[in-house]
């Protein structure tokens, strides 16, 4: 073969591989092995500003629901999430974790609470996605309230359900698999929700979203989740970069001080409107509604919880249509105050709920039932369940009539 011959030859499949995928991932590794010597020796600094701006829910206050900037300590249980596989994200798998109630409003160190990972990556135990004989299954899907947000396991509404429904039917085998996410909307939900409910065979499903479906935001949900179908595998590659590189983070960091500080910097357009709208969020519902009752549940409900007005309007409309259950979890919250202040009802936490909150409690009665006028604590839980659970168990009952 002449000279010219093997100039032209065609590139191998190897050296194709080897200069298109080994070498730039050797280079990054190497570039990441520099950097990081670097930090050790002090002879690069840089902050690594890992803060966030949410917008607080807090619909049973008005006017407290606005923009917070939290500081990278009081975000730090942010790093026990990672990216789900067709979906926003979900728990590390299998792990136990103490989580800071960030949004509480006690002054003073703030409250920690417990939660336990499964073997999918959501609260509560361990499951398969086969349903067993004999097995009464209940599915939930939704945000943090139904997550149980600054409550630990056994405190959520629906572990509170699935306890007493056990007691009232112990010759029954009864299983709740937990799918809600903070932050979730109904769109985001509707990503976990797709991807696992043809598996599941539910005979109740619970649905809990509305809180971050109202709340401002300048990319609505449903073009992010679009956004997101499309670049899938991208944002995994991201996410897993920034979560473990220290040269992406500290670039990362630098783009976006740079992209704050320039006076030409470019925002997305358009002003904030509600992230899913109330037409969407009805859509969704619907949806949910209709694909529940497809995979096999025979009972769902709609539990209106941290959500404001228009949107509890929307969710209960939906239910009357549907013939669904609608629980207003957050208009059963305020009507108990009365009885709470009264001294009529009677909870384990009532004495630390007065200490952690003192004087603003008088100013702000909703923090006998929440721990920050969104999010219910363990007595706003025990509210919720007392009211679903006689519901449910009227619907159970006419279940074990039809099968057993």
């Amino acid at each position: 073969m002449t000279q010219a011959a093997e100039d032209k030859a065609p590139i191998t499949w190897k050296v194709f591989v080897l200069l298109s995928i080994i070498f730039p991932m050797f280079l990054l590794l190497l570039c990441e092995g520099v950097f990081r010597l670097l930090l050790f020796a002090g002879a690069f600094q840089y902050e690594n500003k890992n803060s966030v701006q949410l917008e607080m829910p807090s619909w049973m206050v008005p006017g407290t629901t606005k923009p917070k900037t939290f500081s990278k300590q009081e975000i730090e249980w942010m790093a026990n999430f990672q990216s789900g596989n067709g979906f926003r994200v979900h728990l590390v798998p299998s792990q136990t974790f103490s989580f800071v109630d960030t949004f509480s409003w006690k002054e003073g160190a703030k409250p920690r609470f417990t939660v336990k990972s499964n073997n999918h990556g959501f609260r509560g135990d361990d499951f398969s996605l086969k349903k067993q004989p004999d097995t009464i299954r209940i599915v939930a899907f939704g945000d943090s309230s139904t997550f149980g947000w600054g409550v630990s396991d056994d405190e959520t509404y629906l572990a509170r359900l699935l306890a007493g429904i056990r007691k009232h039917y112990p010759q029954h085998d009864f299983e709740l698999i937990n799918f809600a996410m903070p932050g979730d909307s109904s769109e985001f939900g509707k990503l976990i929700f797709d991807t696992y409910i043809d598996q599941l065979s539910p005979d109740i499903a619970i649905f809990g979203f509305g809180a971050n479906d109202a709340r401002l935001a300048t990319l609505p949900h449903r073009k992010a989740v679009s956004f997101f179908q499309k670049q899938g595998a991208l944002q995994r590659v991201r996410s897993m970069l920034l979560r473990n590189s220290r040269l992406i983070q500290a670039i990362s960091t630098f783009l976006s001080t740079l992209s704050e500080n320039s006076e030409g910097s470019v925002s997305l357009p358009g002003e904030k409107g509600p992230a899913v709208s109330i037409k969407e969020y009805r859509e969704n519902l619907r949806y949910f509604h209709r694909r529940s009752a497809q995979a096999g549940a025979s009972a769902i409900f709609f539990v209106a919880a941290c959500t404001p007005p228009s949107y509890q309007k929307a969710m209960r409309k939906v239910a009357e249509k549907q013939g669904a259950m609608y629980i207003p979890a957050q208009v059963l919250l305020r009507q108990s105050i009365p009885e709470i202040q009264a001294g009529r009802v009677q909870h384990p936490q009532l004495e630390t709920i007065q200490r952690d909150y003192g004087p603003l409690l008088g100013r702000h009665p909703v923090l006998h039932v929440t721990s920050d006028a969104c999010h219910p604590n363990a007595l706003g839980h025990e509210i919720i369940e007392r009211n679903l659970a006689s519901s449910a168990i009227s619907k159970i009952t006419l279940m074990s009539r039809a099968k057993y």
